[in-house]
């Protein structure tokens, strides 16, 4: 197990390239708009959803289960890889089949064509769960960070690229291509494996498990958003659909661009730890995220008044108050989520397949009773289902995990009181109708009395948290953990 230094490169890595990508893909999809127009952009946003559907089939989970076995048991990692193979081939077939359907119903000849290259991807896609699940294995994902984003600068670069030559559609389709491409050779170079000529099902049999329930709670939550877009669309129209899927993706790409490298390194603990050292990990995993997100997500809803006229357009002013609403409440659901790490790593499959079948239908049914008030309604009550869904987290799993409830409110108290502090500071400051550079100073000022303020507000932990920082930049090894 890396030390406590491996891991926070690991988290931070992963952080700054998600990042990364979402502000270049923000930057980019207005040049798109731009220069390849709707009818084109159109066509490529018909052949998206199929594809990602049939790359999450791919995938299938087994990456994350394969990360529990042994480095050296070659015969299972090959078995993985001829299997990924295998389906990356009925897929690809069924998919580009299922484009002639779509194409005719859809009156978009060309979607075939377009899809025969993208059916590539999927091929891609197989190539490069072997070697990030070793990677996950090994619990180094600093390289795999890297190779995600040199992949996607390379991909977006020749994309653009080929929009301003006048390639149209075909300007989307290289740049998903050319990425893909890259990340797979980037991977399989950082994480090589070379595979034997031998496949044993019974070895998949225990991932297939696995893999299918993780899979099985992505289906779950893909099918919940596409029953509640359809209840949006037909009940409130295609403008207000538009507002509440902007206000669920920004919340959603906010948090997660955060959560998701801590939930990877708290995957690979609770796949190598005892018991003790993996409910500690758990309760530093909240405060972490804590840490980061809650001032984060005060500082920008507060500012979105004045960024949303500005970046999406003043049409866009009516998501203003649910974009707001959904990223202070999105951190309580990637909260939420961290207990799936140790339940996937432990097998326990049952109680996350039903945790994500309630959250769907939760927030299904809220959108039906929260309609009738509109997209702040709408927004106001999948907040409410988003705390739910930790305090399920909170008051069911923790204990099954071994820490205590109070622990892990604890972790994150001080932190969501430091958040209120700061975004009280960043009201006062930027005043009544700020412009752009003031509204930028009053942020940065009020982030950098942040730590200041939840020095009086959480001081026990916050020094807890400074011993924690400074034993691992002095790389002290397993007994500094992040608690």
């Amino acid at each position: 197990m890396p030390s406590p230094r491996g891991l926070a490169a690991n988290i931070i890595s992963g952080m700054l390239s998600n990042v990364f990508r979402m502000i270049v893909h923000v930057m980019l999809l207005p040049i798109f708009a731009r220069l390849l127009g709707p009818a084109e952009v159109g066509l490529f946003t018909l052949a998206y959803p199929a594809l990602t559907f049939v790359l999450l089939l791919t995938e299938a989970g087994l990456g994350d289960s394969l990360a529990r076995e042994k480095a050296e048991d070659r015969r299972v990692w090959s078995s993985a890889f001829w299997g990924l193979m295998v389906a990356a081939t009925v897929l690809a077939a069924c998919l580009y089949a299922a484009s002639f359907v779509i194409g005719h119903i859809a009156h978009q000849p060309r979607l075939p064509d377009i899809m025969l290259l993208l059916c590539a991807t999927i091929f891609m896609a197989a190539a490069t769960v072997i070697p990030s699940a070793r990677m996950l294995r090994s619990g180094n994902l600093l390289p795999g960070a890297i190779c995600d984003l040199l992949a996607f600068i390379i991909g977006s670069v020749i994309g653009v690229y080929l929009a301003f030559a006048g390639y149209g559609v075909w300007a989307m389709v290289w740049q998903m291509l050319s990425g893909m491409f890259a990340r797979a050779i980037f991977l399989n170079w950082v994480q090589p494996f070379f595979p034997l000529f031998e496949f044993d099902l019974k070895l998949l049999a225990a991932h297939m498990g696995v893999g299918g329930a993780i899979l099985g709670t992505r289906i779950i939550e893909l099918a919940g958003r596409m029953v509640e877009n359809s209840q949006v669309s037909r009940a409130l129209g295609a403008s207000a659909l538009g507002g509440y899927g902007y206000a669920n993706a920004i919340g959603r790409f906010f948090s997660d661009a955060a959560s998701a490298p801590i939930w990877l390194n708290l995957y690979y603990v609770a796949i190598n730890s005892p018991g003790e050292q993996v409910a500690r990990h758990y309760v530093s995993s909240h405060r972490l995220l804590a840490l980061m997100v809650f001032p984060s997500a005060a500082l920008l809803a507060l500012a979105l008044p004045t960024l949303v006229p500005v970046v999406f357009g003043p049409e866009w002013n009516q998501a203003t108050y649910p974009i707001m609403i959904m990223v202070l409440s999105s951190p309580f659901v990637a909260l939420g989520t961290y207990h799936g790490a140790v339940m996937f790593a432990r097998g326990h499959l049952r109680i996350m397949i039903y945790g994500t079948i309630a959250l769907a239908l939760a927030r299904v049914f809220s959108v039906a009773v929260t309609m009738p008030f509109g997209l702040v309604g709408l927004a106001l009550g999948l907040s409410v289902v988003n705390i739910m869904y930790y305090l399920f987290a909170l008051l069911i799993v923790s204990p099954l995990i071994g820490t205590r409830r109070r622990e892990v409110v604890t972790a994150i108290l001080g932190p969501v009181a430091g958040a209120i502090a700061v975004g009280i500071c960043f009201h006062f400051l930027m005043g009544s109708d700020p412009n752009l550079a003031w509204l930028t100073i009053s942020g940065v000022l009020s982030f950098l009395a942040y730590p200041v303020l939840l020095f009086f507000l959480d001081r026990k932990k916050m020094l807890t948290d400074i011993q924690s920082a400074m034993a691992i930049l002095k790389n002290r090894g397993e007994t500094a953990a992040l608690s």
